[in-house]
This record gives C-alpha cells, sequence and structure tokens, in this order.
C-alpha cells in the first residue's frame, strides 16, 4: 500500500561489484576507511624506489583513499605505485624498481592486512608491464608459484615457492647446477673434535654404536666440479644473502626435513623430487642438520668408540629417495631454501 513512498534502492556501480568480490560484505561508510595515508604514501614510496616526488604521490594516495575502496594502508600503498608504474610518463624511468618491487610485496604475503585479490592484479599487471611481448613466452616469472609446471633451465626463473611447505627453493642455473661444495669451512664446523663424542652419545647413547649411520655411497663419476672462491655452503648462501637473490636476504642451508618435502617417490624419472624441479635437480644435495658418520679409515683400537666417528650432515638423495649420514669433508651439490 505504501510501497510508493519506499525509496529505491541505488542499483550497484561497477566499482561497487568489484569492491563486493575484493572485500565482501562491507560496512557502514564510516567503517570502511582503515588506511592511513601517511604510513601508504612512505610504502608506496619504497616500492617506487624513491623515484617520484612525495607530493605526487601523496595527491595520489588522498585521492584514491577518498574513493570508495576501503583500503587497508598495504592496499593502498599497493595501488597507488601500481598507478605510477602503468603511468607512460614514468615507464622508462621506473623499470629497474620494478622487481625489488615486485619481490617487496610478495613479502606481504601472509604478514600484512593485504587484500589477495590485489595482490594478484598488482602482480599481473606488472608483469604485462616490465616483460617485452615477445619474451612472454620464453621468459619466466622471477619466482614461479605454479605448482605443476616444470622450470626450464635459464629462463629467468630464480626460485619456486612450494605453496605445499611454504618454502621457497633457489632454481639453480646450467652455469651452477654442478658446483660441488663442502659442507661449511673446516675452520667453523658445527662438530668436531669433542662435540662428535657428545652428540654420538645424545643420538645414540652411551655405546653408541649399535643405530650409527653409515656413509651413503655417493656417485663418484661425476664431475666434482668445485665453484672458484665459493668452497662452502656458508659461503655460498652468505652470497646469495649480500646480493639479495631473488629480493630476498634469508637464503640458508635447509633441514633434511625440508629437503625431504621435495621427494616426490612416484615421480617418473631418475631423480625423485617434485615435478617443478624435475628438470633442476642432481642426485644428492647437502642439508643443515648435523649427525655423524662411520669414518671406514679410522684406527681402531681400544678407544675405538672415540675414533671411529667423524663430524657428518644429513644429506637427501634423490634417486634412492633416502636420508644418510654424509662426512662434511665431502663435496657435495646444494640448493637453499628460506621460509617464504
Amino acid at each position: 500500500m505504501f510501497g510508493f513512498f519506499t525509496r529505491k534502492k541505488k542499483p550497484k556501480t561497477a566499482m561497487d561489484e568489484l569492491n563486493s568480490s575484493m572485500y565482501g560484505n562491507l560496512p557502514p561508510t564510516s567503517q570502511q576507511k582503515r588506511a592511513s595515508v601517511k604510513a601508504a604514501v612512505e610504502l608506496a614510496s619504497g616500492l617506487l624506489q624513491n623515484r617520484v616526488g612525495l607530493d605526487e604521490i601523496r595527491r595520489s594516495a588522498i585521492e584514491l583513499g577518498d574513493g570508495p575502496s576501503p583500503y587497508s594502508t598495504h592496499d593502498l600503498a599497493l595501488s597507488v605505485a601500481l598507478n605510477f608504474f602503468k603511468d607512460p610518463k614514468y615507464g622508462s624511468s621506473l623499470s629497474g624498481a620494478s622487481i625489488l618491487a615486485r619481490m617487496e610485496v610478495m613479502g606481504w604475503i601472509d604478514t600484512v592486512d593485504i587484500n589477495r585479490v590485489l595482490l594478484r592484479v598488482f602482480e599481473d599487471a606488472m608483469y604485462e608491464i616490465y616483460m617485452p611481448a615477445e619474451f612472454h613466452e620464453e621468459v619466466g616469472n622471477v619466482i614461479q608459484y605454479d605448482q605443476d609446471e616444470v622450470i626450464k633451465m635459464d629462463v629467468g626463473t630464480l626460485a619456486w615457492h612450494d605453496k605445499e611447505t611454504d618454502l621457497m627453493w633457489e632454481v639453480k642455473t646450467s652455469k651452477n647446477i654442478n658446483y660441488w661444495y663442502v659442507w661449511h669451512n673446516t675452520d667453523t664446523n658445527d662438530v668436531s673434535g669433542e662435540d662428535v663424542r657428545e652428540l654420538l652419545i645424545d643420538m645414540f647413547g652411551p655405546d653408541g654404536v649399535e643405530e650409527a649411520h653409515e656413509v651413503d655411497e655417493v656417485d663418484e663419476a661425476l664431475n666434482k666440479g668445485v665453484e672458484p672462491g665459493v668452497p662452502s655452503c656458508t659461503k655460498y648462501a652468505a652470497r646469495m644473502n649480500d646480493e639479495c637473490y631473488a629480493g630476498f636476504d634469508d637464503w640458508r642451508l635447509p633441514t633434511s626435513q625440508e629437503l625431504e618435502s621435495l621427494l616426490d617417490e612416484q615421480g617418473a624419472g631418475r631423480i625423485l623430487v617434485k615435478k617443478p624441479l624435475s628438470d633442476n635437480s642432481c642426485v644428492a644435495y647437502w642439508s643443515d642438520t648435523p649427525t655423524v658418520v662411520v669414518d671406514a679409515y679410522g684406527v681402531l683400537g681400544s678407544d675405538w668408540k672415540d675414533t671411529a666417528y667423524v663430524p657428518g650432515a644429513f644429506i637427501v638423495d634423490f634417486e634412492k629417495a633416502i636420508t644418510v649420514g654424509y662426512d662434511t669433508s665431502n663435496r657435495l651439490f646444494l640448493r637453499c631454501v628460506r621460509s617464504a
């Protein structure tokens, strides 16, 4: 009866639909605004590597912040930065900042209040803007997130993010995949001297003999190439961090359990590793997990329990799908990891 006087609902605009898809049912307008413009300006300036004036960034942040989207601070910063990256006026001057910006933004996942849809929009837009069309099929993203695509050698992919474990793995190149390294520098081994006996007792009890790990037979026929100036895993990881490899400075040796997470015993190839790394792997890799191993050439006397064991570390053999101890004075392949 009184329908004539009922206020009609305002039809949804395209922006309303987009906000709804990104943020769900929105609260009243007064409760939507969560962003700190000042903080967003600082974050956006960092993403742009300080190559755009703060006044311009601030104007853009205020304009977007006053709009209908209920941005968080990081949402606003990301949107502001993307506007400048997409602006032809800044295209060439910001190309050098694009990779670092992408790395920085990927580090925000699960650590700050940011919309996942917006993250995807940003990554897709940056890839389209700064990857020339003729190279789209030949050159991959710096970091691969696909769990099924096999990573090709030397196509620009630096790392793979394993979503099952939330670990990011180094991707090797044809230049460094066959280099071998000692575990740590001989003068800085984590397990040596009296530590061997203490570790042996901790692991196997006072007798320390019944469950000792034997040294695995690693294919000695493989080429033991040594990278010039980088003899150890320690130095290799330190160099990666000094160079901020793939945009990160927290690379390290994996634990034995982390390495085991890469095993795929149903794999079709000789190397039983998860599919993305199936064309980017060697037979076995160092872990950072220490152990002790039998010294087959040790002098066995009355004190043989002290002399028959040497410092070791666990390695994962991806051909036999086993984890064994290996003498740390030997050389082996290395793949670094970081917690994503």
